[in-house]
């Protein structure tokens, strides 16, 4: 067995960390991504960080719930970053777990205006939608073997949990959306 001593502490890192809100989190792609012709990796990157309510840890869905709370009155914005590969050799596609040493550009903003998306009828809409990755344009699919076995698995859970909730995949409409969520 080979040791991954590098990977092992990226991991205990990451598992010591208490997120307070994903409002207040930093996101990456981790994988990179098509950008046309070009690989990239993104991020999304709180504008500001308003205050943060004490979340109850103990609660099922506390990450839920403080979305709730913060997003019942305040606006919360995120800065879309881009990373642009520059080397192939030093900023491979098959290894996420090299860090890429090309600098993050700003290219949009991220808007959540303040909203309620916890009534029993939004809640249903949203536990019978599937996400994936790879349900985008083809100039920005995800890039090697990690995001094609992603693929794999995220079809895979989609299938049962549409299954185990008696409903046909489908995609939402506009009309639906707006019907749930009034925008």
């Amino acid at each position: 067995m080979k040791w991954r001593l590098r990977e092992f502490s990226i991991a205990r890192a990451i598992q010591g960390k208490k997120i307070l809100s994903p409002l207040s989190s930093q996101y990456w792609s981790m994988t990179p991504y098509k950008l046309g012709a070009r690989a990239m990796k993104f991020s999304a990157r709180p504008v500001s960080i308003n205050p943060v309510p004490q979340p109850d840890f103990s609660a099922r869905n506390y990450l839920r719930e403080i979305m709730v709370k913060q997003l019942r009155s305040q606006e919360f914005q995120f800065d879309f970053l881009v990373q642009l590969q520059t080397d192939a050799d030093a900023m491979p596609i098959e290894d996420p777990t090299v860090e890429w040493k090309a600098p993050f550009v700003k290219v949009a903003t991220i808007t959540i205006k303040p909203q309620t998306f916890d009534s029993p009828e939004q809640m249903e809409f949203c536990e019978n939608l599937s996400y994936t990755p790879w349900h985008s344009l083809p100039e920005n699919q995800p890039l090697g073997g990690v995001n094609r076995c992603r693929n794999q698995v995220y079809q895979t859970i989609a299938k049962l949990r549409h299954q185990l909730n008696h409903v046909v995949k489908q995609e939402p409409t506009v009309e639906e959306f707006l019907r749930l969520f009034g925008r």
